[in-house]
């Protein structure tokens, strides 16, 4: 009988989302939007993480706001709030896209990507995210200098 090896999956940590901090879009997630979020990595389907890609997307009219089951590079397996940080833990997938994903980490640091969330709310005159926030899942890009 022959052993089948698997390859594991690469791992990482990071932080998506710092409450009533700006991010790179100028938008504000207070605290319990935070809380709002965490409480949505426990239910199905799970929050994957996938470039944004807005040409592709456009020319197969995959609206933004909606995850790309395609092109998933990671799945979160874990979250949680520490002093206000919202950190994810995900395990990126050993396909074309996955590999893209963890190759680019490996070689230029998880710093030099930005985890953006996407989903549906609304926010106020200040970019202040409201209660009615729901992630759909998490876009990745290359941060710019």
């Amino acid at each position: 009988m022959t052993e089948k090896k698997t390859k594991s999956k690469p791992c990482y940590t990071t932080t998506l989302l710092i409450a009533d901090m700006p991010t790179e879009r100028g938008r504000i997630y207070p605290q319990e939007v935070l809380e709002r979020i965490l409480e949505r990595f426990t239910v199905k389907p799970e929050i994957i993480i996938q470039e944004m890609n807005l040409v592709e997307r456009e020319l197969k009219k995959i609206p933004v706001a909606e995850p790309w089951d395609k092109k998933i590079m990671a799945t979160v397996k874990n979250a949680e709030i520490v002093d206000g940080r919202l950190q994810i833990t995900f395990e990126c997938r050993l396909n074309r896209d996955g590999k893209k994903l963890s190759g680019v980490i490996d070689s230029m640091g998880i710093e030099a990507v930005e985890f953006i969330p996407v989903g549906y709310g609304t926010a106020d005159e200040q970019g202040i995210i409201n209660l009615d926030y729901r992630l759909n899942y998490i876009a990745v890009e290359l941060k710019k200098d």
